[in-house]
């Protein structure tokens, strides 16, 4: 394998959790909104103030996209097949450069993503919970269709974003 091909696999990865973190950050901020808590401001101004880390998600597990659960494991695999690549093909040094380069090439690439409180988040999350609720409906499962328009419903009631993409 040319070398170039694994750093585009790193790269590629790195993209791929550089995505997954900002969904989950974005979860972890419109669920914890949706409960009436505090902003994530709020809660690392308290964390720190308290030196202990905020264990409150909110409703982060209910609003979260089913696909995140497979874009986790994706990345996980792909760390792991960045040191295994490595290690196989080249030397044992290539595989832990190459987990530790994909990792730092992850925060890099999270920087250019837009914030936890964007609208492009936001709108990704309202509308799987669109797609969730149909889904429910057509099933017959009232109970769930129900509990997606509430909060549905609690999008429209919580203030807007900040500002737009990022």
């Amino acid at each position: 394998m040319n070398p170039f091909v694994y750093c585009g696999l790193g790269i590629a990865v790195a993209a791929l959790g550089a995505y997954t973190m900002a969904m989950q950050g974005a979860t972890h901020y419109w669920g914890v909104r949706l409960m009436g808590g505090p902003t994530e401001d709020d809660l690392i101004r308290e964390s720190v103030a308290q030196g202990a880390s905020i264990a409150n998600r909110g409703l982060q597990d209910a609003i979260t996209p089913k696909s995140q659960t497979s874009r986790n494991i994706f990345f996980a695999l792909g760390l792991l097949m960045m040191i295994v690549v490595g290690i196989v093909m080249y030397r044992w040094y290539w595989g832990v450069a190459g987990f530790f380069g994909t990792f730092m090439v992850t925060g890099l690439l999270k920087t250019f993503l837009p914030g936890p409180d964007s609208r492009f988040f936001r709108d990704i999350l309202l509308s799987d919970m669109k797609q969730r609720q149909m889904s429910y409906t057509a099933k017959g499962d009232s109970l769930r269709a129900h509990a997606c328009s509430d909060l549905i419903q609690k999008f429209g009631d919580i203030s807007q974003p900040r500002h737009g993409l990022n």
